[in-house]
């Protein structure tokens, strides 16, 4: 019995081999032809960031970020473009309306960004004392804020990746390149 397993083993091996077949075709002739692939340059996971110090000396939000463990409870000065002012709803005459949240507003490292990465401002100047009227802040505009880098403000506010309590806040003239 075992011989007759090993005859047809043999057999079979011999069968299936392109020599032993008795054929003469060229064995390259059933290779499928060579295919090359074209794919896009690898993405980059690298994130974009602003520096975390400008020449200035005032501070990026993504350096505010990063430094967060020095900087906390600290005096700092952050630069950044004005995303998003809060204004309260007008309420109209004689009706009851909700109380209005304190005043706040949002800056970032770039202009476009959305209001998850940028850096909440609170206790800002509402009032210009040299003019002595309502300070008009510009959304997209780049401005200097100086304050106190925290996790909670004294007016109701919190974030855990930072805001500044304002002590001034300044428009700059020129946008610099970052």
């Amino acid at each position: 019995m075992k011989s007759l397993f090993a005859l047809l083993a043999l057999g079979s091996i011999i069968a299936c081999s392109p020599k032993g077949s008795g054929s003469s075709q060229d064995p390259n002739q059933n290779q499928l032809p060579r295919i090359t692939v074209k794919l896009p340059p690898s993405p980059s996971f690298k994130k974009e960031h602003a520096p975390e110090i400008y020449a200035d000396a005032s501070y990026s939000v993504y350096g505010l970020r990063k430094n967060m463990k020095t900087l906390l409870n600290k005096e700092i000065r952050v630069r950044g473009f004005l995303t998003e002012v809060y204004e309260c709803p007008p309420c109209p005459r004689g009706a009851k309306c909700k109380k209005c949240r304190k005043p706040h507003f949002y800056i970032a490292d770039r202009a476009n960004w959305p209001k998850e990465k940028a850096l909440l401002i609170t206790n800002y100047p509402q009032m210009d004392r040299r003019r002595r009227r309502k300070k008009k802040y510009k959304i997209g505009a780049l401005y200097h804020i100086s304050g106190t880098f925290a996790r909670s403000s004294g007016t109701g506010f919190s974030a855990s990746d930072g805001l500044v309590v304002s002590k001034e806040a300044t428009k700059i003239s020129t946008a610099p390149s970052l």
